[in-house]
């Protein structure tokens, strides 16, 4: 990965994109509070933050052979109490998705599988690689979240099923795809719905057209306990769930 090509993906992608690495409890210190309140975000995102030099992102060992797509960028809701304030907070650091580390409390709403992927994606060609979401861009091609993104919800259906809206979130993330400088890549969707979308003829063609005839598209599981009915704390299992995807 070059230093120039970083700092581009972050300066247009920052807010709703990331990378697949972490830092381990085994480390040490491997998460901070963001607003006092107890939002815990994986201390790799100092560190993708403050990258200064091309020896300061070698050491990340990022690459562009594969890339995870998960559904759609969303916004924290500020009425649970770890996350009064957070949102304000994550204006001003980039690569922050997908890396939150606070804990399970009962089943607190919100909670976030995060952590899930640091150990699933461990020891796989998914280590290192570009995350990011499908559904992003608003008409104009800015980035915006989600207004209600849980899967199910029928807004976020509808918005599936335009077809005007889905040309511009597949046109976007292929021009994402090409800043990366992806070729052949693994596009690994993450979830039935993120993989149905990218795995459809119209956009897989596109896909292909765009990176390449050895472009493999595959459907990882999601890392939430919900989605794989495996326990929170089973990272072993869903490992092999990721392996098993990747090798099919």
């Amino acid at each position: 990965m070059r230093l120039e090509v970083y700092n581009q993906i972050k300066e247009k992608y920052g807010k709703a994109g990331s990378w697949a690495v972490w830092d381990f409890k085994e480390d040490g210190e491997f998460r901070y509070d963001l607003n006092g309140r107890g939002y815990l975000l994986n201390n790799v995102v100092k560190r993708f933050n403050n990258v200064k030099s091309q020896a300061d992102l070698d050491k990340l060992e990022l690459h562009n052979k594969a890339v995870l797509v998960a559904l759609n960028f969303g916004q924290r809701e500020e009425t649970i109490e770890e996350f009064i304030g957070v949102n304000e907070k994550l204006k001003d650091v980039d690569f922050h998705c997908f890396h939150e580390e606070f804990d399970r409390k009962g089943n607190v709403k919100g909670y976030s599988g995060d952590r899930r992927q640091k150990y699933g994606y461990q020891d796989t060609i998914l280590w290192g690689a570009y995350m990011t979401d499908l559904i992003k861009f608003q008409e104009d091609g800015t980035l915006a979240p989600v207004a209600d993104s849980k899967s199910n919800s029928d807004y976020l259906k509808t918005l599936l099923n335009n077809k005007d809206f889905m040309e511009i979130q597949i046109n976007g993330l292929i021009d994402e795809l090409k800043l990366l400088g992806c070729k052949d890549p693994i596009i690994a969707a993450v979830g039935g719905i993120s993989y149905s979308k990218l795995n459809s003829k119209t956009y897989k063609d596109k896909l292909i057209e765009e990176f390449g005839p050895n472009t493999k598209i595959v459907r990882v599981p999601h890392y939430s306990n919900t989605n794989t009915q495996i326990d929170d704390n089973d990272y072993t299992s869903y490992r092999e769930l990721i392996k098993k995807a990747l090798a099919e």
